[in-house]
């Protein structure tokens, strides 16, 4: 059995079962003699061995810990041993890891408790100023960070501090004598630093923020489909923000096509938070959360940038592009050409699903050589739709080929046949209202207009139209 020893950081306050633990078994192991755990054993008369030789051999943190985890794993099998660590237990990764494994701790209070007495909450994390550098963005909680031991350590937990909760932040600091509240950037102002040395940071509320984090977003979003929360949030379902999610799409696009960062910058935002709500919606569900999205899509990232993450090359975008098509394929366990195309998603736009299956047809080498083929079929589809129209049979199979066949071209012409109708639909939008104003001017009503007038007054409108945008290409 492997007994954790957790030794407080400010009086030794060991707990009573511990010292016994300590006297009975023996046996006992401590990281290094640097510690002031190991002038606690020695005013007490017990002999212990240390890590200070792996510390010397080792720089890497990651592996000396799993040097020091095996080491006691396997000491272990023979015979009982107390592994002494400071603070509470759970700050030192070995003891953690142990005690997850069913090791016996025996614990103390907290390392850093003299800036614990002016903190009215409860609900904390304790972690070291060396661990607390290096993790992500801990901005969420309260967080008791001791062992600020040298200057340069300091300043690390100042920009990280000033970086995760704000430059104004401030924060609760024990200098080793005295408790005092201070600026994050005030942190590395004094002249001793030790093991002693301990601070407390806590956020600001949501509605004192003035700057907002991704993690931010999700305790929003969290607060909202709470008991307590908006009703409207609350009853939303993965079905019933479908068509949101998509319309938040759509704008982002018009953003991207305005040239409008400012804009786009809005509408990633609502695309974002769509994202959170579906991935809140699945962690209260059980299916899912936020990073099962990530790990996903890094998953995916990486196995289909072979030619970044692997040995394949790819020394252009063309090849990259096939090299990813290659390995979706692989993954998605695609080995027909048929299955690559029953796998373009049904939800798509007509036009965008028509040309991405074409796309992936030509593939299999099913496709045109040249545009004129594709004139003599479009021509070929139009004299069917001519004949369907007149006999009032198959009109709509008929239109369809003609489209798709249309789609072809504008693939063959390096044109997405989406934004193509879009623009022509927005050109039309504008010739009508050049159009509607003329006939505001001539006091006609647009209603009752015969066919010739009409074409008459589209044909001026589109001379007008095409005037401006000229004049707006000389700007």
């Amino acid at each position: 059995m492997i007994y954790i020893i957790a030794l407080g950081n400010e009086n030794y306050d060991i707990s009573l079962r511990g010292l016994q633990t300590l006297k009975k078994i023996g046996n006992i192991h401590l990281r290094s003699c640097m510690l002031k755990s190991s002038q606690f054993l020695e005013s007490r008369g017990f002999s212990y061995t240390t890590f200070d030789k792996l510390y010397e051999e080792i720089e890497d943190f990651d592996l000396l810990n799993k040097k020091i985890y095996d080491f006691l794993k396997s000491s272990s099998e023979d015979s009982d041993l107390c592994y002494l660590v400071d603070g509470c237990g759970l700050e030192d990764r070995v003891a953690a890891k142990l005690i997850k494994e069913g090791a016996k701790l025996l614990s103390a209070p907290a390392k850093g408790i003299n800036c614990l007495a002016k903190f009215p909450r409860r609900r904390y994390l304790s972690i070291s100023a060396s661990d607390f550098i290096t993790q992500k963005n801990l901005s969420q909680t309260a967080i008791l960070i001791y062992e600020i031991d040298s200057y340069e350590k300091a300043s690390d937990v100042k920009l990280k501090i000033m970086k995760d909760f704000g430059d104004e932040i401030s924060v609760i600091f024990y200098d080793g004598n005295t408790t005092q509240k201070l600026k994050a950037y005030e942190i590395d102002s004094f002249q001793r630093f030790s093991y002693d040395i301990s601070c407390l940071v806590s956020p600001k509320s949501l509605k004192e923020k003035s700057k907002f984090s991704l993690s931010d977003l999700f305790e929003i979003m969290e607060i909202l489909r709470s008991e307590n929360g908006c009703p409207w949030d609350k009853v939303q379902t993965h079905e019933s923000l479908k068509s949101s999610f998509v319309e938040e799409v759509y704008e982002a696009v018009e953003a991207i096509d305005l040239d409008d960062p400012f804009l786009l910058e809005e509408e990633l935002g609502d695309v974002l938070l769509q994202i959170v709500h579906h991935s809140q919606i699945a962690k209260e569900e059980g299916t899912f959360d936020i990073d099962d999205v990530t790990t996903g899509i890094c998953r995916k990232l990486i196995s289909r940038h072979s030619h970044v993450f692997g040995t394949d090359v790819a020394p252009n975008p063309e090849s990259a592009l096939e090299t990813w098509e290659q390995n979706k394929n692989v993954e998605k366990n695609l080995t027909s050409f048929t299955e690559t195309l029953k796998a373009v998603p049904k939800t798509f736009p007509a036009l965008m699903k028509a040309q991405k299956i074409q796309k992936r047809a030509a593939k299999a080498g099913f496709d045109w050589t040249n545009t004129s083929e594709i004139f003599a079929k479009i021509n070929e589809e139009m004299l069917e739709l001519t004949e369907a129209v007149q006999n009032d049979t198959n009109i709509a199979e008929e239109l369809g080929d003609v489209l798709f066949v249309l789609t072809n071209l504008a693939r063959h012409l390096g044109l997405d046949s989406e934004e193509v109708l879009n623009l022509s639909s927005e050109k039309f939008v504008s010739r009508f209202q050049i159009m509607e104003n003329l006939a505001k001017e001539k006091q006609l009503d647009m209603k009752t207009l015969p066919p010739d007038k009409y074409n008459e007054l589209y044909l001026k409108a589109k001379s007008l139209h095409n005037e401006m945008l000229s004049e707006d290409e000389l700007e």
